[in-house]
């Protein structure tokens, strides 16, 4: 996931190319692992570890979040949060600072370091889905949207980069 995304995030494929591959090769081995993750990859994340993770809530079910969501204030502030469901104004921020501005605009943040969600990762999930939950988000009851889907797309993930 975090090589597709890199790749079209640098200019070394296009959504075109990808496409084009998956049609050439749509009755190979690997095929529909391929198309999921090509799907799913966007070249938004500026890293491997958000690149995993937004791969990791969609598993889990949560809607897709919008990476590098840009937060003008008024005063002419602008803060970027790193992964973000902005039509339910929930975010997971990494670093305090943006707190008091994101709050004051009415989202609900939802502290995580990377390590945090490394060494926990469901606890981080469970606050995520409670956030988005009571902001009205219609979610996935199961762990794992989609059984097949899911489970090519989590054999896509490389285990070590979360």
């Amino acid at each position: 996931m975090a090589i597709v995304d890199t790749m079209l995030r640098q200019g070394f494929v296009t959504r075109h190319d990808l496409d084009q591959q998956l049609a050439k090769h749509q009755r190979r081995r690997g095929s529909k692992r391929a198309r999921l993750v090509f799907e799913t990859a966007d070249g938004t994340p500026t890293d491997q570890f958000i690149s995993c993770l937004r791969t990791r809530l969609m598993l889990a079910g949560l809607p897709r979040p919008q990476l590098r969501h840009l937060l003008r204030h008024d005063s002419g502030l602008e803060v970027i949060t790193e992964i973000a469901w902005p039509e339910h104004h929930v975010t997971i921020e990494f670093d305090t600072r943006a707190t008091m501005l994101l709050t004051y605009r009415g989202w609900l943040v939802i502290h995580a370091t990377r390590e945090r969600i490394r060494r926990d990762f469901p606890a981080v999930l469970h606050e995520v889905r409670q956030a988005l939950t009571r902001r009205g988000a219609h979610l996935d009851t199961r762990y794992n949207a989609g059984r097949n889907g899911a489970q090519q797309l989590r054999l896509a993930v490389h285990p070590v980069a979360l």
